[in-house]
């Protein structure tokens, strides 16, 4: 419930920090995400899936395979309160 809504929200500020210039906020916001749907087993409803593997696509290009899943396994080991902080730094 509420985690796959968090994670959720996390997909929708990565686009955000994209559009601002910020990839590697972005990735990090982005392995965030995807660590609660895995570890619930839950999926993204399809319109976030779609939200998702554009967001993904978009930073791998940006930033190349290395770096994003760098920068994507720092997010998805922040715990939760962790991620918050990290979303509303400037």
């Amino acid at each position: 419930g509420v985690r796959i809504m968090l994670a959720e929200s996390l997909v929708g500020l990565a686009a955000v920090a994209i559009g601002l210039g910020q990839p590697m906020r972005a990735t990090r916001l982005i392995g965030f995400a995807r660590t609660p749907a895995e570890m619930l087993g839950a999926e993204f409803d399809p319109m976030e899936r779609r939200i998702f593997a554009r967001t993904v696509g978009v930073l791998r290009t940006t930033l190349g395979d290395e770096a994003f899943d760098a920068e994507a396994r720092i997010g998805g080991a922040m715990p939760d309160a962790a991620a918050v902080d990290y979303v509303l730094q400037d």
